[in-house]
């Protein structure tokens, strides 16, 4: 029997969940970041869906103009609204590797990133 470290559970769900991840960690920045778009701050963190998101109640205070942003088209959960809802959240890469324009500090909130 040959002992091959693949991730959790059995053998073949732990292989495909190992693929996925690999996948996820290799493709999923590259992909969120090229849909990520600036946003007047403001109009962002008072969005009525992000007001119980702490990451985001963290950053009102700050002295920012833009945040870059992943447009979600309306939907039931966002209030029948579009959403426009923080790259940072997202993107466990995008603190670091901020787009052109993007002013905020996220030094506070970075750590709630996915």
């Amino acid at each position: 029997m040959e002992s091959v470290g693949c991730g959790k559970g059995y053998e073949a769900e732990a292989r495909i969940g190992a693929k996925y991840e690999a996948y996820e960690h290799s493709m999923g920045p590259l992909q969120l970041r090229s849909h990520s778009a600036l946003q007047c701050f403001d109009s962002v963190v008072s969005q009525p869906a992000l007001q119980g998101v702490l990451p985001v109640q963290m950053l009102r205070h700050s002295k920012t103009a833009q945040m870059a942003v992943i447009h979600f088209a309306a939907h039931e959960a966002s209030g029948g609204a579009d959403l426009h809802y923080p790259s940072f959240l997202i993107n466990h890469q995008y603190a670091n590797e901020a787009i052109a324009g993007d002013d905020t500090d996220y030094g506070a909130a970075r750590r709630y990133s996915c």
